[in-house]
């Protein structure tokens, strides 16, 4: 088949007879996630299914790759304002690394794409080289106030320019700008008209924690930015998850590209490689799955089919006694905290929920160590907290909640645990990632965890099978795991 795929900004065009078309139509189509259980599918007037495909045959940029491949066309990117323009010769004050230029490279060429790099291995230089390389306007997105301001930071050190910032009461826009996607989201919503001129006029567009891209937040952010020639995705973790919102993140930033895998930039000392050790509180202390039952729908026996309908809240109730209000679980991580701590070392403890940081820090205090902070990311002196952590001559801890997760960087960090018992991966390599930040004197670092449950052969114990799927992940990436018991633990 004679066939092109014409690319212009967020949208592209398959031509070809109509046999492609309905090609392409198939290829971006998924099952949308939960439509089995509605009544429009059971009853067969809906399929289920979504296209991203439009009455006019338009869809999102990103997946002109895809249907390329689908129906054996030939991708035409009609882009205006393609022609580069460096902004100076080289980054300010680093030499990029090998996977760092070649992720940069194939940024460039390909133009749409997300760029895969763990945690920890520099994925803002290889998102400012893209900028540096393109020239500007450039947008940055991201979605909180403390990754907005120390990526702006980094920007302006490592491009040597001002950099402005849309977003937490600023609304300074530059050739370079790090813009808040709630912030701007709400200003095309209400069609703010200096909003919809600077982000028609972006050249560059990287999204930074790109796995959240998704979002329709994201998507509208996105497609606002009709001139934008280069669509840049930034992610340590951008796992597979349901097929429809595998296509949507792709429509936005383009294929995954994995620029680097954690095992080969631990062999080269990019990354601390970690150990985990995995505590074992008591399994009497969690709550069986009988008990969260009858906690939420005490006649469940009744009519099991009820629980169904409960939503997550059988999960938020074992998480609440088995997680948060487990004594001897919040005991075990304050102590091996507290004795990093006091042997003079700088520990992090993330957790998921505010009461399980309070209680978390009140545990590390009573054990003797007076330097604790708790930031939950309310917290009005969070940056000066964090700035105190970093100049800390000796031990202290620092425990918070997921606001910390993405994008921030402590290097000094030497000890970390991961409190939450979260199932999420992304969630756990955001975590791993803000302590395998290396440092002339750490080469290696120990993450503690837990084997959370009463019995992990028992599928409806939430708390053990999140257990099983964090080992998981830690086997998958060749991790080192300490004190695994016998048993179902294997």
């Amino acid at each position: 088949m004679d066939c092109v795929v014409r690319v212009r900004g967020p949208w592209a065009r398959l031509e070809g007879p109509p046999e492609a078309r309905a090609a392409a139509r198939e290829a971006l189509t998924a099952e949308v996630p939960g439509a089995r259980h509605t009544r429009a599918y059971q009853s067969g007037r809906w399929d289920g299914t979504r296209c991203l495909v439009s009455a006019s045959g338009a869809f999102p940029s990103g997946l002109a790759e895809r249907v390329a491949n689908a129906v054996g066309a030939r991708v035409a990117f009609e882009d205006a304002n393609t022609t580069l323009a460096p902004l100076g010769v080289a980054l300010a004050g680093i030499e990029l690394r090998p996977y760092q230029v070649a992720g940069a490279d194939v940024a460039v060429e390909r133009r749409r794409i997300l760029v895969e790099c763990p945690t920890g291995s520099g994925k803002t230089e290889i998102g400012a080289e893209v900028i540096r390389r393109v020239g500007a306007p450039a947008l940055w997105l991201t979605h909180r106030a403390d990754l907005a301001r120390q990526t702006a930071e980094r920007l302006r050190a490592r491009l040597g320019a001002e950099i402005g910032r849309v977003g937490a009461g600023a609304a300074d826009w530059r050739a370079v700008t790090v813009g808040m996607v709630p912030t701007l989201a709400r200003r095309l919503k209400s069609r703010h008209a200096g909003t919809v001129a600077h982000l028609e006029a972006v050249r560059v567009l990287v999204l930074d924690e790109a796995h959240l891209g998704a979002a329709d937040t994201w998507v509208a952010v996105a497609a606002a930015c009709g001139s934008a020639a280069y669509r840049i995705g930034l992610s340590g973790t951008a796992p597979r998850r349901d097929p429809l919102t595998d296509l949507l993140l792709e429509g936005v930033c383009g294929p995954t590209l994995v620029a680097a895998e954690t095992g080969a930039l631990e062999a080269a000392g990019f990354l601390a490689r970690p150990t985990v050790r995995l505590l074992e509180p008591p399994p009497a202390s969690y709550p069986s799955y009988e008990e969260v039952r009858e906690a939420v729908l005490p006649d469940w026996r009744r009519d099991p089919k009820r629980l169904a309908r409960l939503g997550t809240r059988l999960f938020d109730e074992a998480r609440r006694r088995g997680i948060v209000g487990n004594r001897d679980r919040t005991e075990a991580f304050a102590a091996a905290a507290a004795r990093h701590a006091l042997a003079g070392e700088r520990v992090l403890v993330l957790c998921e929920l505010r009461p399980h940081a309070a209680a978390l820090e009140a545990a590390v205090r009573r054990r003797g160590v007076e330097r604790t902070w708790c930031l939950t990311g309310e917290d009005k002196d969070r940056e000066a907290a964090l700035g105190r952590y970093r100049l800390l001559a000796g031990g202290g801890v620092l425990v918070a909640t997921p606001w910390f997760r993405e994008g921030m960087d402590v290097p000094e960090i030497d000890a970390g645990l991961l409190a939450g018992g979260s199932l999420s991966e992304i969630a756990v390599l955001q975590g791993f990632g803000r302590m395998l930040r290396p440092r002339p004197d750490k080469a290696e670092v120990l993450v503690y965890d837990a084997l959370d449950g009463r019995d992990p052969g028992v599928r409806k114990d939430y708390l053990a099978q999140h257990a099983l799927a964090r080992l998981r992940v830690y086997r998958e990436r060749g991790w080192a795991v300490e004190r695994q018991p016998a048993g179902g633990w294997r």
